[in-house]
């Protein structure tokens, strides 16, 4: 199964997934968290949406990380990533 989205959205997906990985919560956790649906985590995470700027403070939120971590983890991953 090929992963969709572009490097730049896979690359958040991954930031998302590696901050709530650290604190050793489940995407339905977060979910409940940031007040969204697991399946849009689980979207999220696999690099298949686009986020508003609203749905990324809710993940920032949720995830008790200011934006500017949430940006550098996405940076992190996009350069690991060869992008």
């Amino acid at each position: 199964m090929q992963v969709q989205g572009i490097p730049q959205q896979r690359a958040l997906g991954a930031a998302v997934r590696e901050l709530r990985a650290r604190r050793g919560w489940s995407q339905e956790h977060l979910a409940d968290r940031a007040g969204l649906h697991r399946n849009y985590v689980g979207s999220m995470e696999r690099g298949e949406l686009n986020p508003t700027w609203r749905t990324l403070l809710r993940f920032a939120a949720g995830l008790h990380v200011p934006m500017t971590e949430l940006f550098a983890v996405y940076e992190r991953q996009l350069a690991d990533a060869g992008a």
